[in-house]
């Protein structure tokens, strides 16, 4: 793994940009919506208590984790509750899974899933257009208070927006990427954050809880917002990605 840095980074983004109230115990989430991915499935889930968010997350078989797709870049949709969409800021999930990775090259051309929390809604998200058929709306950048600091734009894609990596992350100091957190924004405003992870990491099972980088201003205001991440298996043996530690942004 060679030494990326941020000049480099930058100069790689810029060629890119131009080429419910219930209350459940947190020990028994409530059963989400599922899918199926590779050779098994995958699920939304979310607690709740009080009124306050807990967690909410995705949970994967380890069958899902075989038979995924070794050339071509996949999808899957998870829905949200309505509960869960009323008390954050959060719509909906998309999983991605990158067989190839993806650019910048030398940093995240490995293979690894894209878990993205939506904050627009599913119609929203499938308009968002090419950087040749939709630039205008993908260079209007929100003010950068609404964004971590150290965070610079990278690809931007349909279906999603641009994408904004955290500069101190590990990944661009010598060291293998596995994981990181990442911010989407399109037409001026923050639509989704997502932690990417590989897949070589999540088939280790290894767990982690780590802080999600926050702004300065939140958007929408009067919502529950994660800080912090986590990836672990449970106890039925399945691996969780989970955003959690939730704080009321009035």
């Amino acid at each position: 793994m060679k030494t990326v840095s941020l000049t480099a980074l930058l100069l790689s983004c810029c060629s890119l940009f131009l080429s419910s109230c219930k209350k459940y115990d947190i020990e028994t989430p409530p059963p989400g919506p599922e899918t199926e991915m590779g050779n098994g499935r995958i699920r939304s889930f979310s607690t709740v208590a009080n009124g306050k968010p807990l967690t909410i997350g995705i949970e994967l078989t380890p069958a899902s984790l075989q038979g995924l797709s070794t050339s071509g870049h996949s999808t899957y949709l998870l829905t949200l509750s309505d509960e869960i969409k009323r008390l954050t800021a959060f719509d909906h999930i998309v999983v991605d899974w990158n067989p190839k990775g993806h650019a910048p090259d030398s940093v995240y051309d490995i293979p690894h899933f894209d878990f993205h929390f939506y904050t627009i809604n599913n119609a929203e998200r499938l308009a968002i257009g090419s950087w040749e058929k939709d630039s205008i709306a993908l260079k209007k950048n929100p003010p950068l208070s609404f964004l971590p600091p150290h965070y610079v734009p990278a690809a931007a894609d349909p279906d999603m927006g641009k994408h904004w990596v955290d500069t101190t992350g590990l990944e661009f100091d010598r060291v293998t990427f596995t994981k990181t957190f990442i911010y989407g924004t399109y037409n001026g405003r923050v639509n989704f954050v997502e932690p990417m992870i590989t897949k070589a990491f999540i088939d280790k099972g290894d767990g982690f809880d780590d802080p999600i980088p926050q702004p300065t201003i939140y958007s929408p205001v009067e919502a529950w917002y994660p800080q912090i991440y986590s990836g672990k298996k449970n106890a039925a043996g399945n691996y969780t990605v989970t955003l959690s530690d939730f704080a009321w942004r009035p």
